[in-house]
């Protein structure tokens, strides 16, 4: 295979792999993805105003506070 092939490969295998987690239930993920979802979602995003970041948020807390 040529490097070009090999590099293709291994960007659809990250792909995939971000796919498969993307699709992970908030009240499902450990707290190290949930600061990490949280962190992506401030990247993308620019705030943490969303639906989304506001339950990663609350979820958050909430396995800070078991601790």
């Amino acid at each position: 295979m040529s490097e070009e092939a090999k590099n293709e490969e291994v960007k659809k295998e990250e792909v995939k792999n971000e796919e498969s987690t993307k699709n992970k239930k908030i009240n499902k993920m450990t707290l190290d993805e949930i600061k990490a979802a949280i962190d992506k979602s401030q990247k993308l995003q620019g705030n943490l105003s969303s639906k989304y970041s506001i339950e990663l948020l609350k979820r958050k807390s909430t396995l800070e506070n078991k601790k």
